[in-house]
């Protein structure tokens, strides 16, 4: 497998230099009294966000065609007709797989052959094909889909996938058990590609690489190209993730760089598997593995209490909460992209935390979430069980929600700044780039590993969190 950072290497140390020069590090004001209360965001914290992220990215903006003028192969390297930032989902159900690639040229077909032997790839499923062409210098290929059903669990398969024109390699992957066992879930937000704002993301994909045994699939929490409606960077990171992706399934949330066009590239690329669980968007979505119940929801959508989204969640929430009385999927986590606690000082662990606190705290701790994993803030983090602002317990007996910050993956700016002093809920926090796994054990235990991407012997932290008894008030 080629190393993500080989390529990118010349170029990504050339627009560091750059971004030093013109001082492209931005962070937000210090502020020393953290104002923990759940509450409704400010107009005028939105704006001082909204002001921050464009003074942030405008310096990104300014290098991002250097950055793609740099690279001459935009497309990749092989023919048009060539499938490449191939991938696998999830599909509506355990016995569904979505496998999805891109094309520069249109072909006759799309095709999946496939089988529980690579020497013998029996079935032949057909799919479909769609584009856009949204994107500030528009964007010219094709993307395909072909949904694999009726797969039986605890199976390993292999595929391949492409069109009478050109057929990829053998990739597998396996369906999840049919009875709940031990699995691990690889987790961040904010990694990225290069050319991109993803300065450190190649490195982050390399660093899993070698780990990929030991995960099942994957949940990224946002921000996942940072391609600023530049639609070739998008392409960029689906080459940068296929070594994986095209192993594991790739699950996302939506973050607020998918926004240009109105979330085109990412709801063209990334479609999540929502009519399962009765949502109405691809945006919010859940679904179960193991011993665990996932919930996906967006920040960048209007998610207060009585939204559509928000009267979603309580009910996928509920009766999530009421299985555990009768089935082994005990464990309930959240997975969204911007933050609902952290002690840094960028803007969003203040303004938009305390919304956050004041849309879902109660609903959390109602329904017994037990962990809740999101990025924006470009940092890591994780905290104490923790109530209204409150430690409660520790990670032996939770008396509520742990939260995990999980965004120092590949962006490079904000982020350098912590409260002082450390708030009490906080229980660790770091600027090792990284990624996270979360194993888990059976139905009341989950080892955490964070993983620097410099050292690749052992993880940098780790803690174990056993569940207990239902949260009480």
């Amino acid at each position: 497998i080629t190393s993500a950072t080989e390529t990118f290497s010349m170029q990504r140390l050339l627009c560091l230099v750059l971004l030093a020069v013109l001082g492209a590090h931005v962070s937000s004001t210090i502020k020393d009294n953290y104002d923990c209360k759940a509450r409704n965001v400010t107009a005028s914290e939105i704006e001082e966000e909204k002001h921050h992220k464009e003074e942030e990215d405008d310096f990104e903006k300014r290098l991002l065609p250097l950055w793609l003028a740099l690279d001459g192969e935009r497309k990749g390297s092989g023919k048009p007709t060539d499938p490449q930032q191939i991938k696998i989902s999830y599909g509506n159900g355990p016995s569904e797989m979505w496998v999805m690639w891109i094309t520069f040229e249109n072909t006759t077909n799309s095709l999946v052959n496939w089988g529980t032997s690579k020497d013998k790839l029996s079935h032949k499923t057909p799919g479909f094909v769609y584009i856009y062409r949204q994107g500030i210098t528009g964007w010219d290929g094709f993307i395909h889909k072909v949904v694999l059903k009726h797969l039986q669990p605890d199976t390993q398969y292999f595929y391949e996938c492409g069109s009478t024109e050109s057929m990829s390699g053998i990739f597998d992957f396996k369906t999840q058990p049919a009875t709940p066992k031990e699995f691990t879930v690889a987790a961040f937000g904010d990694m990225g590609a290069f050319p991109g704002g993803g300065i450190y993301g190649p490195e982050t994909t390399d660093a899993m690489i070698p780990l990929m045994d030991k995960f099942d699939f994957v949940m990224d929490a946002g921000d996942i190209a940072y391609a600023y409606g530049y639609m070739p960077v998008w392409d960029f990171l689906g080459r940068q993730i296929q070594p994986i992706a095209a192993k594991k399934p790739w699950m996302t949330a939506v973050g607020n760089h998918e926004r240009p066009y109105n979330f085109t590239a990412y709801k063209m690329r990334y479609p999540m598997p929502h009519e399962a669980s009765n949502s109405t968007s691809t945006m919010w979505y859940s679904f179960d593995y193991g011993f665990a119940h996932f919930i996906v929801l967006s920040t960048e959508h209007p998610h207060h209490k009585g939204t559509p989204q928000h009267k979603w969640a309580i009910r996928d929430l509920r009766k999530a909460s009421k299985a555990r009385a009768t089935t082994k999927v005990k464990w309930i986590i959240a997975i969204f992209h911007k933050p609902i606690y952290c002690s840094n000082n960028y803007t969003s662990c203040h303004g938009y935390a305390a919304g956050m606190r004041f849309d879902w705290e109660d609903t959390f701790f109602k329904y017994g979430v037990d962990v809740t994993i999101f990025g924006h803030v470009h940092a890591m983090e994780r905290t104490w069980p923790v109530y209204n602002c409150m430690k409660r317990g520790d990670y032996s007996k939770p008396g509520g929600p742990v939260h995990l910050l999980l965004g120092r993956s590949g962006a490079i700016e904000d982020g350098d700044y912590w409260h002082h002093p450390t708030p009490a809920w906080s229980a660790y926090h770091t600027l090792e780039y990284g990624f996270s796994m979360l194993k888990f054990v059976n139905d009341s235990v989950m080892e955490f590993e964070y993983w620097a991407n410099h050292k690749k012997d052992a993880p940098w932290d780790k803690f174990t969190l056993t569940r207990g008894s239902p949260f009480r008030k």
